[in-house]
């Protein structure tokens, strides 16, 4: 990125100074033209390493998302939730919803106590 910056205002310096300047085409070692088919070149190769890196299977981080449902919204924002202990399904939870930004809440649920197995059977 900073080196095609820099490069297109190299080729903004060789205009200005050939066709403003009136300084001699190819004072700069290539000629104007030259000097734009090769910043051409250099920026297309670029372009297609990004491509590379942004499609190619082995540079992509996978990570699943499983959805289990329909999301849940709460004014608006969309809610994701962590149960800690992890597994935990049944039981008394606190619930804290903290905001990460206008779209988003997070819902952490955390145990504060369960029934044990033999209040579970009687029950």
């Amino acid at each position: 990125m900073i080196l095609t910056i820099i490069l297109v205002f190299w080729i903004i310096l060789v205009a200005s100074a050939t066709y403003l300047l009136d300084q001699m085409d190819g004072w700069a070692l290539l000629t104007f033209s030259n000097w734009v088919l090769t910043v051409t070149i250099l920026i297309g190769t670029f372009i297609v390493i990004d491509l590379v890196f942004l499609f190619h299977p082995a540079f992509k981080q996978i990570i699943p998302i499983e959805e289990l449902g329909k999301p849940e919204f709460i004014e608006d924002k969309k809610v994701y939730e962590y149960i800690y202990p992890e597994g935990e399904k049944e039981g008394v939870f606190s619930k804290t919803y903290i905001p990460i930004d206008d779209e988003t809440l997070i819902r952490i649920k955390t145990l504060l106590g369960s029934l044990s197995k033999s209040e579970e059977e009687e029950n």
